[in-house]
């Protein structure tokens, strides 16, 4: 089974899904349309917050019906216009075939959820848990093949992401969001207006996206760093995070004055509220980047070790062949 010819065929069928109006129908409208329609209409009255409920629940939906309503209607098209009987006179083979359209159904979801989650966060929704522990999860993910169809290398918008996804330039921006984005007066602007609150997770999502790529791109063309580098580089990550984290875990008053009022979970004050945000901020974020420092230095420990075992074994079996052929009195 040639590997271009899958992905030949991967292209052609997301050109052919991304073309079919009634896909697009199913895998597009319908899930935006639920999600705007019942967040804007008060028809939920049983949770506090219907955004929070909403989101992962039609990106639930829009998962099914694109693995199986969109799949069923281009297999239909498929089977009436004799395109199954022509792709078995092809070279492509039956798990080739198989194989390309699930790759389309992957890049399908991948474009599902990200309109789905730019919708739920214009309409006020908030990215629960930390992008520090989504956003790795996401590249790591993403097949190679799809991040080269969005960014289109050697184009310029390549160029530019590639400039921007090595050491400083990665660490200075990321840092700078952070700082940034939890900065109280940002904040409190942003929790007033949907469209400014939808902006600043929008900045750090994309500073989050160019920080993870030096360390789990999953494209040769933007590289990962080397073993030791990709250590330092995590360390310097969990510094700045110390900043805000310490403001929100040892403030005496909530800094944040928009929830002030708010119900909060298990029955805590803004300020409880607050001060656990920063102690998950520092405490699990900072874990996590350790334990990813010591399973890069783990791998990297174990590689170099492989890649020095034979020269060892070469070097012990030169002794021994030296030791073998002395002459007796030295052996002696």
């Amino acid at each position: 089974m040639s590997g271009r010819a899958v992905m030949a065929q991967a292209r052609m069928e997301l050109r052919l899904a991304l073309r079919r109006g009634e896909s697009l129908v199913v895998s597009f409208l319908i899930p935006v349309g639920v999600l705007v329609f019942f967040t804007k209409i008060d028809v939920l009255t049983s949770v506090k917050e219907p955004i929070d409920f909403l989101v992962p629940g039609v990106l639930a939906l829009a998962v099914m019906s694109t693995a199986m309503v969109s799949l069923g209607i281009g297999t239909g098209f498929e089977r009436r216009y004799g395109v199954l009987k022509r792709l078995g006179a092809t070279p492509l083979s039956r798990g080739g075939l198989l194989l390309a359209k699930t790759l389309v159904i992957v890049a399908l979801e991948a474009l599902q959820a990200v309109v789905i989650l730019v919708t739920g966060l214009a309409l006020g929704w908030s990215w629960p848990g930390s992008l520090v522990v989504t956003l790795p999860l996401l590249l790591l993910g993403t097949p190679g093949w799809l991040v080269r169809y969005v960014l289109r290398p050697p184009s310029l918008a390549f160029r530019i992401i590639r400039t921007l996804c090595r050491f400083l330039p990665a660490l200075m921006i990321f840092n700078v969001v952070l700082v940034f984005t939890h900065w109280p007066l940002i904040v409190n602007i942003s929790l007033h207006s949907g469209i400014n609150h939808f902006l600043l997770h929008t900045l750090l999502f994309i500073s989050a996206l160019i920080v993870w790529m030096p360390v789990v791109s999953p494209i040769p063309e933007i590289p990962r760093l080397a073993a030791p580098v990709r250590g330092a580089f995590l360390f310097l990550q969990s510094v700045v995070p110390t900043v805000p984290a310490s403001f929100l875990t040892f403030g005496d008053t909530p800094l944040y004055k928009f929830y002030i009022g708010k119900p909060h979970l298990w029955g805590m004050t803004t300020l409880q509220d607050q001060q656990l945000a920063g102690l998950i901020m520092k405490i699990g974020g900072g874990t996590l980047l350790w334990a990813l420092i010591a399973v890069v230095f783990f791998r990297w420990a174990a590689d170099e070790d492989r890649r020095n075992q034979p020269q060892r074994g070469r070097r012990e079996f030169d002794q021994e062949r030296t030791r073998l052929h002395a002459p007796v009195g030295r052996l002696a």
